[in-house]
């Protein structure tokens, strides 16, 4: 909502979006390692964040889990891009 007021609907409704979509990469790799979370607490003109609520079992898992927020998130804005091409 508060996207809206400076850049307008469509901006926040697909920057927002993004933003869910890349932390839902991040909880989807922690539930792939049983790793508890906490819930999405999103934060107005911030960002949002997801806590881990134990750490993982090894280095290689923390990476995963770093590397799974940008890697969803980079997929999402390439299926924004594609679909804003495609309608102009």
């Amino acid at each position: 909502f508060a996207y809206s007021f400076i850049f307008g609907w469509p901006y926040a409704i697909g920057m927002v979006g993004l933003i869910v979509c890349h932390e839902c990469g991040h909880a989807v790799v922690m539930n792939h390692y049983k790793v508890p979370f906490s819930p999405m607490v999103l934060i107005p003109f911030m960002g949002a964040v997801i806590a881990m609520k134990e750490s993982p079992r090894s280095v290689y898992e923390n990476a995963m889990i770093a590397f799974g927020g940008p890697v969803l998130g980079s997929c999402g804005a390439l299926c924004l891009g594609i679909g804003g091409m495609a309608t102009d």
